[in-house]
């Protein structure tokens, strides 16, 4: 859903989960549930889900920002304000729950914001009112507003957020810290338990704080500014706004419910990419993802007991990890190969059954991997340097079924730095004669090699970055060897085939 120059609207009780897309590095890739910009003020955004997007609510205005030390402006161009976000949830997206920049006067009341990036990411907003929202397991902050002012915090449920659970900051040259200072701003009465700390207020003045319960979550050492408490959450609920929003709540339909509430998986990683979006699991039986090459694991969408037909290949056995089953592929020697599955679900309390269909791959990897910093740094064309470390033992090996950063994605293998890292991995695989498209996805250098010829390069520091060869295979037993290295920062590797005939 989009606004753009549209007030005085009512967007109540709309299912609009699941609005994300993959790209070169993850999901995200500026989608979002529900879009406000250029001029839409004044609207109530009210009962809506917005969950497993890569924002769940965004909001701005028609330039972000569009201001400079030339161009001193404090009123944004086309800012959405004095909008209401009510009973709304934007949990699991990829990015933030909710991103409101460069406005003035919204308030955001009693929504969800959970298991995100950032739970709100509010740039540049002022006069704003966040009360009584559930901001829970975020990544980063639970609310970070950028160079604002006049903003009221109150009566937040803030837990288990990795980042500070109130980030209020201002930074740059003076003229910027001079046109959008971060200040005069409240943080009253909010419940903030087991955040990686309480507040962070670097650059803010003014900053009021009261009658906040803080539990396992560090305080910085500050001085909240000695003033009389902001009365806009008390203005706010006697408003005309607040009684619309009473009645509001009065049409809810009675089979309305949050996503939230239904049975099934639910987080960024139960992200599966179909054709054009993820896959909707809603009305499934159950729920599947491959936790690698040649594993999918199967949740069942409703607790039901489940039973399952599957080739003789595969073996399906329950896991009381994810309280739900795998499917493996059977231990084989030799070469590895691409194999289509079809597993048959049925319920055991039903009638309902369920096909689910897709490929393994049942190649197994040998890869070695080396540290590149030591006794100096390579640099990324001394072709010899790297030789010669490939040909040295390396710091430690492993076998496993897929070449991806899933091999690092919960922790570094023992004796590998988090930087300076490479890796060679090697596997031979039985292939059917044809055309097939050899595709990567690196952060940073990687290079392919199908039967000892070179056939992907991009040996250099680079941010996620897709690569793809078409080549022709003749039929037999063929060998990939890959190289990739990891310097520092962000990190990504995957490699796959396909075959185009």
């Amino acid at each position: 859903m989009g606004l753009w120059n549209s007030s005085s609207n009512e967007v109540a009780w709309n299912r609009i989960d699941f609005v994300n897309r993959p790209w070169a590095g993850g999901w995200g890739a500026d989608s979002a549930a529900l879009v406000v910009a250029t001029g839409s003020g004044e609207n109530f955004f009210v009962g809506n889900s917005m969950t497993h997007s890569g924002d769940g609510f965004f909001l701005t205005d028609r330039l972000n920002g569009g201001f400079s030390e030339q161009n001193p402006v404090t009123k944004f161009d086309g800012s959405c304000d004095r909008n209401i976000i009510a009973y709304c949830d934007g949990s699991w997206s990829t990015a933030n729950a909710f991103e409101g920049t460069f406005s003035f006067g919204s308030v955001y009341y009693r929504n969800f914001a959970d298991d995100s990036n950032f739970g709100f990411w509010l740039g540049y907003s002022s006069d704003a009112l966040l009360l009584e929202n559930e901001i829970e397991r975020n990544q980063y902050d639970a609310i970070a507003i950028e160079h604002g002012h006049g903003n009221v915090i109150a009566g937040n449920r803030i837990a288990q957020n990795r980042g500070s659970a109130v980030a209020l900051w201002a930074a740059g040259p003076p003229w910027l810290m001079k046109l959008h200072p971060s200040r005069d701003s409240d943080i009253v009465g909010n419940t903030i338990r087991k955040c990686g700390r309480a507040f962070r207020l670097d650059g803010s003045a003014g900053i009021a704080g009261s009658e906040n319960k803080i539990e396992d979550s560090p305080a910085a050492d500050f001085q909240f500014a000695d003033r009389p408490a902001l009365r806009s959450q008390a203005a706010f609920e006697r408003s005309p706004q607040a009684r619309r929003l009473a009645e509001i709540m009065k049409t809810k339909p009675k089979t309305f419910h949050l996503l939230r509430d239904e049975p099934g998986p639910k987080g960024v990683e139960w992200l599966v990419p179909d054709e054009y979006a993820p896959r909707d699991y809603r009305g499934k039986l159950v729920a599947c993802r491959h936790r690698d090459a040649a594993t999918l694991e199967l949740l069942p969408m409703a607790g039901e007991k489940l039973t399952f037909v599957a080739p003789e290949w595969i073996e399906v056995k329950p896991d009381p990890a994810m309280s739900g089953y795998v499917a493996t592929v059977k231990t084989q020697s030799g070469p590895g190969e691409a194999k289509d599955y079809a597993i048959k679900a049925r319920s055991r309390d039903s009638k309902r059954s369920q096909k689910i269909t897709g490929a393994f791959q049942t190649s197994l990897w040998n890869v070695r991997w080396y540290r590149w910093d030591q006794p100096k740094k390579l640099a990324y064309d001394d072709a010899a340097g790297w030789k010669q470390l490939f040909d040295t033992k390396p710091i430690h090996q492993q076998a496993t079924r897929e070449l991806s950063a899933k091999l690092w994605a919960k922790g570094m293998p023992q004796s590998v730095p988090r930087n300076n890292f490479a890796l060679v991995g090697t596997t031979s695989v039985k292939l059917a004669g044809g055309r097939y498209r050899l595709s990567t996805l690196s952060d940073d250098g990687i290079r392919v090699f199908l039967d000892g010829k070179e056939v992907i390069s991009r040996w250099n520091h680079h941010g996620p970055t897709p690569d793809h060869s078409d080549v022709a295979i003749s039929a037999g037993v063929h060998e990939w060897t890959v190289y990739y290295c990891q310097e520092d920062g962000a990190s990504a590797l995957m490699f796959n085939w396909q075959k185009l005939d």
